[in-house]
Formats: C-alpha cells, sequence, structure tokens
C-alpha cells in the first residue's frame, strides 16, 4: 500500500475517533481538564463542585470520570453529587457505560452509585440489569440501592426471586426489598408479608404495615388486627394508618374498634375503590395525639434535637391568632425561648410511660 494512501487512513481513522467527542464544547473539554486538576483538591466542596459540573457533560468520557473518580471519593457528598450528575446522563454508550463499568465494578461504592443513577432515571429499560445484579449481589447497600430503584418503577421483575430477601440479616436489605413490594401495589404479593408481623425488629414490622397498606388485600386484615391487639407507641400508629388505607375507614387507635367492625362486615366487604385517604390529611375529632410543631407522634421513644447556636439567640417577629377566627397579633421573642416554650408544652403532654432525651448541638 502506499504511503500517501496509508497516511490518509490513518488520518481517517483518527478523524472517527475524535469524531465521536466532536459533540464537545471547547468549554466543555477544558472542564474535564480541570476535572482531573481539581477533582484532587483537599477541600470537599471544591471536589463537589467539579462533580457538579459533568453533570452537563454528556458522553462516555464524563461518564467514565463519574464513576471512576466521583463514585470513588471519600466523602458522600462527593458521592452523592456523582449520582445525580450520572443520573442525567442521556447518551447511549454514557448510560450503557454506567450499566457495564458501573454495575460491575469492584469497588461496592461504584456499584451502589451506579444502581442509584439509574433508578434515578426511571427508565423500565433498565430493569433487568438491575435484576441480574441482585441475584450476584453479597453487599446490603447495593442491594437496597438496587430495590429502591426497582421501586421507582414499581417494578415487579424482581418479585420472583425477592422473598429470600425478607429473612436477610441485614434490616435495610429487608426493609427495601419489603418497600420494592408494597410500591407494586398488586395485592398477590401480600402473603409474604404477612409474617414479618411478628419479626423482632420494629423497624420490618413498620416497614410491612407500610407496605400491606399499598398492596390493599382483604386478606391481610386479620393479621393486621392481630398484631394492632398488643401494639404499642408508634406502631399503633402504623396499624391506624395502614387499615385506613385499605379499607377508608377512620376509627382510630382503638383496636377494638376495627375489630369490632371487622367482626361486623367481614363476610360481606370488599376492598373499596374510592380513593385511599390520607393519614396526613385526616382529621379526628378526639385525636390527642402528641404533636411537636405539628409533626404528631404515639411513639414511646422519642428524641429532641434542639439547636442553641448563636443564631437561636437572636429575636423574631411572629403571628399570633386568636381564638378560632380572632383577630392577628404580632409578638417578638428569641429563637431560644420560642424553642424552650414548644419544649416544655409537648413534654408535659407525653404519657407518663414515654421514655425521651434532649440532644442540644451548636453549628
Amino acid at each position: 500500500m502506499p504511503r500517501s494512501i496509508l497516511l490518509v487512513l490513518v488520518v481517517s481513522l483518527l478523524s472517527g475517533a475524535l469524531g465521536a467527542q466532536s459533540g464537545l464544547t471547547e468549554a466543555q473539554k477544558e472542564q474535564l481538564k480541570d476535572f482531573e486538576k481539581y477533582i484532587k483538591s483537599k477541600d470537599v466542596s471544591e471536589r463537589t463542585s467539579q462533580v457538579g459540573f459533568l453533570e452537563h457533560i454528556d458522553g462516555v468520557e464524563a461518564t467514565a470520570l463519574l464513576l471512576d473518580r466521583g463514585l470513588t471519593d471519600r466523602e458522600l457528598r462527593v458521592r452523592a453529587r456523582a449520582v445525580w450528575a450520572l443520573s442525567a446522563k442521556h447518551d447511549p454508550e454514557a448510560v450503557k457505560l454506567i450499566k457495564t463499568r458501573g454495575f460491575t465494578s469492584r469497588n461496592p461504592l461504584v456499584r451502589e452509585g451506579a444502581v442509584r443513577a439509574v433508578g434515578r432515571m426511571e427508565d423500565e429499560a433498565h430493569e433487568d440489569a438491575i435484576v441480574e445484579l441482585i441475584k450476584v449481589e453479597k453487599r446490603p447497600l447495593v442491594l437496597i440501592a438496587a430495590f429502591r430503584a426497582l421501586a421507582r418503577t414499581r417494578s415487579r421483575k424482581a418479585m420472583p426471586i425477592v422473598a429470600p430477601f425478607y429473612a436477610h440479616r441485614h434490616i435495610g436489605v429487608v426493609n427495601a426489598a419489603v418497600y420494592m413490594t408494597g410500591e407494586t401495589e398488586d395485592k398477590q404479593y401480600a402473603k409474604p408479608i404477612w409474617g414479618l408481623l411478628s419479626h423482632p425488629k420494629r423497624e420490618v414490622q413498620t416497614a410491612a404495615l407500610q407496605a400491606l397498606g399499598k398492596l390493599r388485600s382483604r386478606e391481610s386484615i386479620p393479621f393486621i388486627l392481630a398484631f394492632f391487639e398488643n401494639a404499642k407507641g408508634r406502631l399503633q400508629s402504623d396499624c391506624r394508618d395502614c387499615l385506613m388505607a385499605i379499607t377508608t375507614r377512620k376509627y382510630g387507635y382503638n383496636p377494638q374498634t376495627w375489630i369490632k367492625w371487622w367482626e361486623r362486615v367481614r363476610g360481606r366487604w370488599k376492598v373499596p375503590d374510592a380513593p385511599v385517604v390520607s393519614p396526613a390529611d385526616a382529621k379526628y375529632k378526639s385525636d390527642d395525639t402528641p404533636s411537636f410543631h405539628d409533626i404528631k407522634t404515639r411513639s414511646k421513644h422519642i428524641a429532641f434535637v434542639i439547636d442553641v447556636s448563636a443564631s437561636m439567640d437572636q429575636t423574631m417577629r411572629y403571628k399570633v391568632r386568636g381564638a378560632r377566627k380572632g383577630p392577628i397579633t404580632w409578638r417578638t421573642a428569641k429563637r431560644i425561648e420560642l424553642a424552650k416554650a414548644e419544649l416544655t408544652r409537648i413534654v408535659r403532654k407525653l404519657d407518663r410511660n414515654t421514655w425521651f432525651n434532649i440532644v442540644t448541638f451548636e453549628a
């Protein structure tokens, strides 16, 4: 082959390779160079910013940098920003790289971040890859990310393999698997959840009740009522919310009221098609649940975290409304004094068997 033709062929091949990056502007190419330089900074904010800049650069080169450098950073803030940047990728080759290099990386932080990024895309086309990862994955944080990614699309593809994860030794994995199940909103998956109501960990019991509320199976009600009879504190609220979600009825926190209703109607009752009443929007005339800044809880173990920094010593002006439709008046007080008053009010209202602690922090 003549040298002139060989030279033309080489130039052509190089042009083709460079063509893959032709979509990048000069500013973007410069940003990629800066990334390699500043990602080594000891300043966490600087590294976070550099990772954030790559959100706006599509393609495999920026994606590779986010996988190899962003997701392996020692700071959670940087890794979280890398996940966000990866989730913004649209280039098919870039997305493919996330699911290949990301999902198969030896570093569990990369696998976790890659799965979280794909989950944020909320694309059903990625479900098969996530399910295949679940089949071989051992790290709890990666499994949690995978189940939550499938929950975003309400996928059912992992359901044939999910049952063993209900007995996983890591509570976070159990909860994530149960959460994903609930997001399917398919009552046929309710039965395996019933047994979790007897799980020794309260967190799993709560997750099970929340999932059963979304699955809305008629057959779940007897199991929920049996659990409700002995529930305490926060679990009472969880049982009530679950039953409300299934039945749309509002019988409050007394399990006996629910049990009597069920004994009366169970022979003919069907799950209603009416929209589920949101517990947050429900109003109870006799609701004496303690609340702190409108956050209600029946938990018997509560921690109050109070800011005592210098900013809390500042004076603020706030509205005070009179009884019902009375006139609005204005008052001034230090922030810390308002916090003390609100804390005192709720502590006095707590049940005598409630354990609580007060933690202060100063920024």
